[in-house]
């Protein structure tokens, strides 16, 4: 098994999900290269593969060294430099697809080895499905897309999130970009709301702006908001601005007449004075 240049150590601890990964003492730490491609072992966030039959085990790496080490043998080994916690997160046939989740779990001396990028590629998917759209690469492995499910995100709430100058803007922009291609998804319609103007040069080359004070040389449109369409707290500061509570009264009073009298004009379904 150490001949494999994948093979990182063996599985000697396990408590459900969560594993603890001594590394053979052939296995370099630090940079190794398989096919021309350098992988770092023992890295928190990278990939492992544990398999079993026909089935592998993948598992994220969270803790390296003395964290590491199972409480029983921390008196023993203080230093632990040469142990891995890894949290296993699905599992897939050799020859298929990734699955989240796990129907089994590995035992005490189960073989454990990185994952190289035809792995992590079964993982993440790949890009010729018609479901996935690309937003960007992965960190460990650039020739890998990161690639978000079409489906899931548009049915259901999503949210990105990061510091200041991490890029949501720009992930997001990226989606919208993906999303919009008229090539792969011609009845797609994107209404955005973008407070802050972040989007409009982004997707000039597909987007029609609307703003209230429209700069016409970028091919902006006016953006005109019927007075029925806003509630009445709403309309006062944009048109009398702050009113002594008796001249609010007579206004109010004076709205809803008119719109009471454009109701008798033309009725409108679901409506009633």
């Amino acid at each position: 098994m150490p001949s494999d240049p994948t093979y990182l150590g063996t599985v000697e601890d396990v408590q459900g999900a969560t594993i603890r990964v001594v590394l053979d003492e052939r296995t370099v730490s630090g940079l190794t290269f398989i096919q021309g491609r350098g992988y770092r072992i023992g890295q928190v966030g990278s990939f492992v593969r544990i398999p079993l039959g026909f089935t592998d085990l993948f598992g994220i790496v969270s803790q390296v060294g003395a964290s590491a080490v199972p409480e029983t043998l921390a008196a023993t080994q203080p230093n632990g430099n040469r142990w891995m916690t890894v949290q296993l997160v699905g599992e897939g046939l050799q020859r298929g697809d990734f699955q989240r989740g796990l129907s089994q779990y590995p035992t005490v001396s189960d073989a454990v080895h990185l994952l190289t990028e035809d792995d992590l590629a079964k993982i993440y998917g790949r890009q010729n499905r018609p479901n996935l759209v690309k937003v960007g690469h992965l960190a460990s492995a650039e020739s890998i897309p990161a690639l978000v499910d079409v489906d899931r995100l548009v049915t259901r709430h999503s949210a990105v999130v990061g510091n200041t100058g991490a890029g949501k803007s720009t992930t997001v922009a990226g989606l919208l970009a993906s999303l919009s291609e008229k090539e792969r998804f011609p009845s797609a319609r994107i209404l955005i709301l973008d407070i802050h103007g972040e989007y409009a040069k982004a997707l000039d080359d597909r987007a029609t702006v609307f703003r209230v004070n429209p700069n016409t040389k970028r091919r902006e449109r006016p953006l005109f908001i019927p007075y029925w369409a806003m509630t009445f707290e709403e309309l006062l500061p944009l048109t009398f601005g702050n009113l002594p509570d008796a001249e609010r009264g007579a206004i109010l009073e004076k709205i809803t007449a008119l719109k009471s009298a454009s109701l008798g004009k033309q009725s409108r379904e679901g409506v009633t004075v």
